[in-house]
């Protein structure tokens, strides 16, 4: 696989786990995980999650294609990345991917001991993390992944973290260099627009 996958992909059928479900099943099956304007994330049976929706982006699964293919992270498998137009004439993108057993970061975090969250470094943002019963560690989301200035990863890592009612706020010293102006300037500036 040399070449960057985009959407539609589709992968080989003995690749996949089950038959893909089409649409018209999606919309009516599945255990509903998500949901908020124009996205919906669920999980069909023991082999799949599910987003579709008006505001879903084929970059995430994208994302996921690029990071497999080139080894980077542990990511789900992504098995098929589509759209198809809706009863309105609106396009619905799809993007179906493995369904990973395991409990996110959040909810393992106060279970692991110091040395355990040493290892973990780098993905900020706990409930994208699903640790499987191994304790590997896959990362689920990769809807904004990109290249971003390295001070905007420290703003958005201090920004949630800031609601957390554990030690998690101490470990982004540990994997980040820290920018506080611009941080301070950030949260001025959200406090000045929703408040």
């Amino acid at each position: 696989m040399d070449a960057y996958l985009k959407a539609p992909f589709f992968a080989p059928e003995d690749q996949l786990p089950a038959p893909l479900p089409p649409p018209e099943v999606i919309a009516s099956a599945g255990v509903v995980l998500q949901e908020y304007t124009g996205r919906r994330v669920v999980r069909f049976g023991e082999s799949y999650i599910i987003k579709y929706g008006l505001n879903v982006s084929h970059t995430e699964g994208e994302n996921m294609l690029f990071l497999k293919q080139n080894q980077m992270i542990s990511v789900p498998e992504v098995y098929a990345l589509y759209s198809k137009e809706d009863d309105k004439g609106n396009k619905v993108n799809y993007i179906i991917m493995e369904y990973i057993k395991g409990e996110s970061l959040d909810v393992c975090w106060p279970l692991l001991d110091l040395c355990e969250k040493d290892q973990i470094a780098s993905q900020l943002r706990r409930r994208n993390i699903v640790m499987r019963g191994d304790k590997t560690l896959v990362v689920i989301d990769w809807e904004a992944a990109g290249w971003y200035p390295e001070y905007w990863e420290y703003v958005l890592a201090t920004i949630t973290a800031a609601s957390w009612k554990d030690d998690w706020h101490e470990y982004l010293a540990k994997i980040l260099d820290e920018y506080p102006n611009e941080y301070a300037w950030f949260d001025m500036m959200i406090r000045e627009i929703w408040s």
